[in-house]
């Protein structure tokens, strides 16, 4: 109620783009009646999709992605702020039909006409505090509190990281979204940053940044499932291993191509499924074992929760992340995961029997000792480390991050 009261008076201006942490907080805002302007690209409100949606234009993937972009019922439109919306459709139209080159075109230019317009939506709104992700240029102001969320690591992290991952992996073809992203000019004033794991923090911590403004916030599953599932695998049957997420070389996916000719096909399936270009996507063919490795590209969101279910374990052999959440929506279906120790998400593993899962970034080696231990392990055993798993992904959600947000920002204004 005191918190309330204090918020009465105030203004928030949310500026986000496709990551849900804005759009969890601009839920819980809306729900506690707190005045705030959302500034998103193309979005929409329920009204607005039922709208779309009764509009047969002939596109298979129009479906999932309104879906995925319809906000919920409490944010209606009066609350939310789309300049050059169209400019960000243009990048998933491009990055769906493989030509990442002219996406990313779109996409910068996308942030720069926002960039430029904000200084006159900020001095029309006069808020209080003002939140956005490190990919968004916010002018520096005494008129405002600022808070920036950092969703991955410090750029100078990943920069690092992909340059151990292309000792190991050096024939990876190089594409541009490799690129480490963050503006971190803009986190410099911030008055609080938002990390999402402990790992992530300590990137910022080494290049300068002080703990005292660093805030660690665990996310949660985006498309995680509710009921808990006793794994399919039976001893003895094939194992299936599944990695989800996009087909970069930062993330180790040549790790399991090279894994895919150590494993007997009678008993083990890698699944790999994510975004992936025409070009990574014949690199990992040429250089994968295809009678154990398939390869899934560009999923519809109904395909994802089908493959989490008919899967066992879950392997992320990453070189960084900020807070994996395809990890945590595995977990939540009972997937035993193996994780680098670079994922954010290993960390929550720790005192745990999930821990002997966590590994080097790229090992091969690694990932092959885990495989091979959990395909001899016992059936209770092997149900017991997928009950451990799934309970553990319970514990994190959005609506979770948001409260505790909230909260923090409430602290943070009341300095």
């Amino acid at each position: 109620m005191h918190e309330q009261k204090f918020f009465a008076g105030i203004k928030i201006l949310l500026i986000g783009d496709t990551h849900p942490e804005m759009i969890a907080i601009a839920k819980n805002l809306a729900y506690k009646g707190i005045n705030f302007k959302l500034l998103l690209p193309t979005f929409f409100t329920v009204s607005e999709s039922r709208g779309i949606s009764h509009i047969r234009l002939g596109i298979s993937s129009l479906k999932p992605w309104l879906i995925k972009r319809t906000l919920d019922p409490g944010i209606t439109s009066d609350l939310i702020l789309r300049p050059y919306a169209y400019l960000e459709t243009l990048t998933w139209i491009f990055k769906r039909l493989g030509q990442d080159h002219i996406s990313w075109k779109f996409a910068r230019e996308y942030s720069k006409r926002v960039a430029k317009k904000l200084p006159k939506i900020i001095e029309s709104f006069k808020p209080n505090i003002v939140i956005s992700y490190d990919t968004i240029k916010v002018p520096p102001s005494d008129k405002f509190k600022y808070i920036v969320i950092c969703p991955m690591s410090h750029p100078a992290a990943v920069k690092k990281s992909l340059l151990q991952s292309k000792e190991l992996f050096p024939n990876w073809p190089e594409l541009e979204d490799e690129i480490p992203l963050g503006i971190n000019d803009t986190a410099n004033f911030a008055d609080r940053i938002v990390l999402l794991s402990e790992f992530a923090k300590q990137t910022y911590t080494c290049q300068g940044f002080e703990a005292s403004k660093l805030e660690v916030i665990h996310v949660g599953p985006v498309n995680g499932n509710k009921d808990f599932r006793l794994p399919n695998y039976k001893k003895g049957s094939v194992l299936r291993i599944l990695f989800l997420g996009r087909m970069t070389r930062v993330k180790g996916v040549e790790a399991l191509a090279e894994l895919s000719h150590y494993l007997n096909p009678l008993n083990f399936k890698i699944s790999l499924v994510g975004q992936c270009s025409p070009i990574i996507a014949r690199y990992i063919r040429e250089i994968s074992n295809g009678t154990v490795l398939t390869l899934f590209e560009n999923p519809q969101p109904k395909d994802i929760s089908k493959h989490f279910a008919e899967s066992d374990i879950f392997a992320l052999p990453s070189f960084n992340e900020g807070f994996n959440i395809s990890s945590l929506e595995a977990m939540s279906y009972g997937l035993i995961p193996i994780l680098s120790k670079n994922t954010g998400v290993s960390e929550i593993l720790m005192n745990t029997s999930l821990a002997d899962f966590i590994i080097d970034p790229g090992s091969v080696e690694d990932l092959g000792k885990c495989i091979d231990y959990l395909f001899k392990l016992e059936q209770n055993d092997f149900n017991e480390l997928a009950k451990i798993s799934f309970n553990l992904a319970k514990d994190y959600s959005f609506d979770r991050f948001s409260e505790i947000f909230v909260e923090m920002m409430f602290k943070e204004l009341s300095r």
